[in-house]
């Protein structure tokens, strides 16, 4: 299983880098309005997504997000978990930037 992240609640677009603003990005094409961010506000929650080929399998990992506000729903507050082998390790709860280093 390794490294996941769990998107609880997503208004607008969410970006999610590896590292920092300038990492690379954590996309999937059928997520994110065609892997063009994240994850959208018109994409599933409560879903869960494997990010280990952007993070590899380490001890300890840097992450960084941030909502893009684009006044599509009209609240940009970003619910979300990072967990390794299924269970929680880090509880993301935001409205604009933030950075965790999450240690398995």
């Amino acid at each position: 299983m390794g490294w996941e992240q769990k998107v609880d609640k997503c208004h607008d677009r969410l970006v999610v880098r590896v590292g920092g603003p300038g990492g690379p990005m954590i996309r999937w094409p059928d997520r994110g309005l065609g892997g063009a961010y994240t994850w959208s506000w018109a994409d599933p929650v409560g879903e869960t997504r494997d990010i280990s080929p952007w993070v590899g399998d380490g001890d300890q990992i840097h992450l960084w997000a941030t909502i893009i506000e684009t006044g599509e729903t009209g609240d940009h507050q970003c619910d979300m978990d990072t967990l390794y082998n299924g269970q929680r390790k880090q509880r993301w709860e935001f409205d604009g930037d933030e950075d965790h280093d999450i240690s398995r």
